[in-house]
């Protein structure tokens, strides 16, 4: 497993995503000043563009008048334990709160490439992503991950050379946020790609499973 993110920030500069992913990790909760350059989104937690450190974009969630839950904590988690396996997940650090505009701990993700396009969008080359989609699919069953079933709005993917890569956003749906006290009860995860899914279901049948 492994995998390389290419960020060009709005600056026009490159930045080194991946040697920002082990900052983020080595040091998980950090002040960071942030310049919202969008609305938050509608969905339940809410999230914002920002722009950060001379260029860099990311989105910061919760929104302030979100119910108060571990999304945070489940955001952060989620990264730190993909960073260990080497799979292609989006950076996330916790923000130290930054009154007035915000009071509290959020969770500040990556936007790990300006060439992203989202699941839905369609396109993605499922021959050459195959591999890392088994492997996420894996990590989100183990995480207890009900919201990347084929999600269109939380799996990103770049094209370069003819070879699609993703990455996954957005893990606030999982580790126990669908059942508090088991997160093996959510079932397993889906995740994305007809192909993928067909040879999987293949292979459980020649088992006898």
């Amino acid at each position: 497993m492994g995998f390389t993110l290419t960020l060009l920030p709005s600056s026009g500069r490159p930045e080194p995503p991946q040697a920002r992913a082990e900052q983020w990790f080595h040091n998980p909760i950090q002040a960071i000043t942030v310049t919202t350059i969008g609305q938050f989104s509608p969905s339940a937690d809410g999230a914002c563009r920002v722009e950060f450190d001379r260029g860099a974009v990311g989105y910061v969630k919760p929104r302030q008048d979100a119910a108060k839950n571990p999304v945070v904590a489940r955001e952060k988690i989620a990264f730190d334990l993909g960073f260990l396996l080497g799979l292609p997940v989006a950076p996330v650090v916790v923000r130290s709160p930054d009154p007035p505009a915000w009071p509290y701990h959020s969770a500040l993700s990556l936007e790990a490439s300006t060439a992203a396009r989202l699941w839905g969008a369609g396109g993605c080359d499922l021959s050459t992503a195959g591999k890392h989609l088994e492997e996420l699919r894996v990590f989100w069953t183990w995480i207890g991950d009900q919201d990347h079933n084929g999600h269109a709005g939380n799996l990103l993917f770049t094209v370069r050379s003819g070879r699609s890569e993703v990455i996954s956003i957005d893990h606030s749906y999982s580790l126990c946020h669908g059942n508090k006290t088991d997160p093996l009860q959510v079932g397993v995860c889906q995740g994305y790609g007809k192909i993928i899914k067909a040879r999987r279901d293949h292979l459980a049948t020649l088992l006898g499973q």
